[in-house]
């Protein structure tokens, strides 16, 4: 037997992490001119790909989101600009911080599907089951 489940209660979203490229802002790999604010969660700054250390991403991981708990969030990046010395918002260039990608998991289907009972088809009686359910996002993409 399947059920729904509650379809009003959004799925928790475990280990959210979104990484957010620089492209190549950083130049000799500095970062002590890059203002990183999360509302909530903790970041920090990564090299995703090895073959490429210059390219940088402020990687951004929150532990939990559930529609109690940091249903909302805003990170803002202040990057120095190299040209007169001034703190700015990339310039106005938000295509710098784009795409994003994020990873999440949970342990509710996005569909909500539970199974309730296991029956033997012969005799129509219950049987011991287990339910193991795992939602995994390993790429998602924002552009």
């Amino acid at each position: 037997m399947l059920s729904s489940g509650d379809a009003s209660a959004a799925p928790a979203l475990d280990h959210v992490t979104l990484l957010i490229p620089l492209h190549h802002y950083f130049r000799g790999g500095a970062t002590e001119d890059l203002m990183v604010t999360p509302s909530c969660g903790e970041f920090s700054i990564v090299a995703p790909n090895p073959s490429d250390a210059q390219f940088k991403c402020v990687c951004w991981h929150i532990p939990l989101i559930t529609a109690h708990m940091n249903k909302e969030g805003t990170i803002e990046i202040q990057l120095q600009d190299h040209n007169n010395n001034n703190s700015s918002h990339a310039n106005g260039n938000e295509e710098l911080f784009f795409p994003i990608q994020v990873q999440f998991a949970s342990s509710v289907s996005l569909g909500r599907v539970d199974v309730k009972e296991v029956v033997n088809s012969d005799n129509g009686k219950g049987v011991e089951y287990g339910v193991t359910t795992s939602l995994i996002a390993e790429n998602y993409d924002i552009s």
